[in-house]
């Protein structure tokens, strides 16, 4: 067990000594100004306990950015499905400017306002077509919050592990 520790510990300093290498060539650092980039020889003291929040999914849903934007079509989308609802009775509203000649062989100018009236076209196709949106924009966000909530716990659990793991390193094998 001991040969195999120092065995480990000769391939991490040559490991070492390469990747300074890389650096200092990375960096066009000459030996000795790459010979200063060495960590100190202790580590810092690690908290008793580790730095975990009392919600994290309930943070990782209001502060990512995926979960905003997919409000905020949300959102737009209910808007536009209410306006739809308002405005069905008017689905064609044209205004402008018009000329004609007349008899005469005048030219009238003046405002040109046509009003669809709707016998047969109620809205309901588009109705339809903007809920449907809705439903699948609802069904997008309330997949992705369960998804940055299943990261956000993933990833207390995992800090959690690490540093567990970190204390019993700094614990038991550094001394």
């Amino acid at each position: 067990l001991v040969a195999q520790h120092e065995l480990e510990v000769l391939e991490a300093e040559q490991s070492y000594a390469a990747s300074l290498a890389r650096l200092a060539r990375l960096l066009a650092l000459r030996e000795e100004e790459a010979q200063a980039l060495r960590l100190p020889r202790h580590l810092l003291k690690l908290p008793a306990a580790p730095p975990l929040l009392e919600t994290p999914d309930r943070l990782a849903v209001e502060t990512r950015p995926e979960i905003a934007a997919a409000r905020k079509s949300l959102e737009q989308r209910a808007l536009a499905q209410q306006v739809a609802l308002d405005w069905r009775w008017l689905p064609s509203l044209q205004g402008g400017f018009a000329g004609e000649r007349t008899s005469e062989g005048g030219l009238a100018l003046g405002p040109r306002v046509e009003i669809g009236l709707p016998l047969f076209d109620h809205g309901k196709p588009r109705l339809a077509r903007l809920g449907a949106e809705l439903l699948v924009a609802q069904q997008r966000l309330a997949g992705r919050i369960l998804d940055v909530q299943a990261e956000a716990r993933v990833a207390a659990a995992t800090l959690a592990k690490r540093h567990a793991a970190a204390r019993l390193q700094q614990e038991t094998l550094a001394p």
